[in-house]
C-alpha cells in the first residue's frame, strides 16, 4: 500500500498543491455525501487543512444550494 504524503504547511503554493491532488480523487463524488468526501481526501493526502477546508466549505456550499433547488 502507497504511504499516505502529509502536508503540514500554510503557504500558498503548497496549499494549492494539495488542492490539486486532492482534488483529482473526488472527480465523480457526491459532493453533498460528507462522510465519503472526508474518506477520500484523508486516503490521498494527511494533514493539510487549509485545502481540505476549502473543498469542505465547497461542499457545504453545494449541499446547500440543492436544498433551495426543491421547490421553496
Amino acid at each position: 500500500m502507497k504511504p499516505v504524503p502529509s502536508v503540514q504547511s500554510t503557504s500558498p503554493s503548497i496549499t494549492r498543491g494539495a488542492l490539486e491532488e486532492t482534488g483529482r480523487s473526488l472527480i465523480g463524488l457526491d459532493p453533498r455525501n460528507f462522510e465519503q468526501l472526508n474518506r477520500a481526501m484523508e486516503s490521498v493526502l494527511s494533514g493539510s487543512r487549509y485545502a481540505k477546508d476549502a473543498i469542505d466549505i465547497a461542499a457545504w456550499d453545494i449541499y446547500g444550494k440543492s436544498l433551495w433547488t426543491r421547490g421553496l
